[in-house]
């Protein structure tokens, strides 16, 4: 009797069998995403922006024969070829550059307009060419310049430019060079960029 009523009771404390047995989860294997990541064209078009940034001038200051001349000066980019974009994308910007195709590597023709006033009161058009060079960060944090500009005054004279930019192009400083000019020999220009 004892031992059918501990049966009974090792019995009771058993669990129920389960009917359906629960499948066991195995690995989950994921699709590939519906969105197809590319490189994609940048909209760059001339708007509000990039007329703010174009007509925003640079301060510079003009060193020769005389006293130090302040002055102010503007660029504008009709063509840049980039060789730092990627090779999905086309390389050629005209008249609106984005800083990224600047900055990682190009080739620009660039329209300067400076103005001075001071001990040199003049202005001067330079148009030329100028590469920019990646040093650190594809050139986001840092890429170097250099080129070279015509300019007539008294003649046609010979500046040579080079320089720096940091935040991607965005601040920067340059140094430009005219041997012949004994009025500008030297210009030092700070540039604060957005679009151009």
């Amino acid at each position: 009797m004892k031992r059918a009523l501990l049966a009974a009771l090792a019995l009771t404390c058993l669990p129920a069998p389960s009917l359906a047995a629960e499948p066991v989860p195995g690995p989950h294997l994921v699709g590939p995403p519906e969105v197809h990541y590319a490189p994609t064209e940048p909209n760059l078009y001339p708007g509000w922006v990039w007329l703010a940034g174009t007509a925003l001038p640079s301060p510079a200051t003009a060193f020769g024969s005389g006293a130090p001349s302040f002055g102010l000066r503007w660029q504008v980019t009709p063509l840049l070829w980039s060789f730092g974009v990627h090779r999905a994308t086309s390389p050629w910007r005209i008249l609106v550059v984005d800083p990224i195709a600047r900055v990682s590597g190009s080739i620009e023709l660039y329209g300067g307009f400076d103005w001075f006033f001071g001990s040199v009161h003049d202005t001067l058009i330079r148009p030329g060419i100028r590469t920019t060079l990646p040093v650190f960060h594809r050139g986001e944090y840092l890429s170097v310049f250099f080129g070279t500009s015509l300019y007539d005054r008294v003649g046609t004279k010979v500046a040579y430019d080079a320089g720096f930019s940091i935040f991607s192009g965005f601040l920067g400083a340059s140094a430009t060079w005219a041997p012949e000019d004994e009025r500008v020999r030297a210009i030092a220009t700070i540039h604060l960029r957005v679009l151009h």
